[in-house]
């Protein structure tokens, strides 16, 4: 995204990092007021008129990240989407 600052992440026993670096609600940043990644990439349009999703497909040394959709070729059978009614704070 044009505005965004990006640079190196180093885990730290000071910063621990659980999950994927800017695919967590905000709330869960540890640089407060910042913006994750994929929510800069909805606030600015870069979804288009697909779906503010995202999924990853974790298998060997190939492991495409999947933004606004589904790769159906990529799995069998049927997901379940489940909202997310309310956010915990860390």
């Amino acid at each position: 995204m044009p505005s965004d600052t990006t640079g190196k992440s180093v885990q730290s026993p000071a910063v621990p990092a659980v999950g994927i670096m800017g695919m967590a609600f905000p709330e869960f940043s540890v640089v407060s007021g910042s913006t994750p990644f994929f929510q800069s990439v909805i606030n600015n349009g870069g979804v288009g008129q697909f779906k503010p999703v995202f999924g990853f497909f974790l298998e060997g040394g190939d492991s495409p990240l999947i933004l606004g959709g589904v790769d159906n070729s990529l799995f069998e059978g049927s997901l379940t989407n489940v909202n997310v009614d309310n956010q915990v704070s860390t």
